[in-house]
């Protein structure tokens, strides 16, 4: 079964899952994951910032910010700490880790949900007697788009 969300059920995912928590899909929520989608790259909170400017709201940093958590927090947006940006969550893994590759030539960034990978990772971390605090593997390196421009 693929987990892939299609972009078009998104916003209807995260609509029912707020509704289905007790929580709200405020506009403003709604037109932030909105141009996040549209845009379809990651983009950092003062881009946000500008592009709801062009639209005609006018936000503050802290507002910016709130919904970002807000979204994190529900696991419809993953920080990339890589590029201090943001990207919609486009697979169905529920808040599990995953794993994001980010191009450092192009920054396009591919999520990733193996759970083969992660428990491999968790199993070695564990043996050591640790504990992850973050549910995001960042893997930095060079999209095949950006290497076939190179050739």
């Amino acid at each position: 079964m693929n987990s892939k969300i299609s972009q078009n059920n998104i916003i209807d995912t995260i609509e029912k899952t707020c509704k289905d928590c007790g929580d709200r899909l405020t506009s403003l929520r709604k037109s932030i994951i909105t141009l996040m989608i549209n845009e379809n790259r990651p983009l950092k909170a003062y881009e946000i910032i500008e592009k709801m400017r062009d639209n005609g709201k006018r936000l503050t940093p802290t507002t910016v910010y709130r919904v970002l958590d807000f979204l994190i927090e529900k696991g419809f947006v993953h920080r990339i700490n890589y590029l201090n940006a943001f990207i919609i969550c486009k697979e169905n893994h529920k808040k599990s880790p995953y794993i994001l590759f980010v191009c450092s030539s192009c920054e396009n960034t591919i999520e990733i949900s193996n759970k083969n990978i992660i428990e491999t990772i968790q199993d070695n971390i564990n043996s050591i007697g640790c504990i992850a605090d973050n549910e995001c593997i960042e893997i930095c390196g060079t999209c095949n788009s950006c290497l076939s421009a190179k050739k």
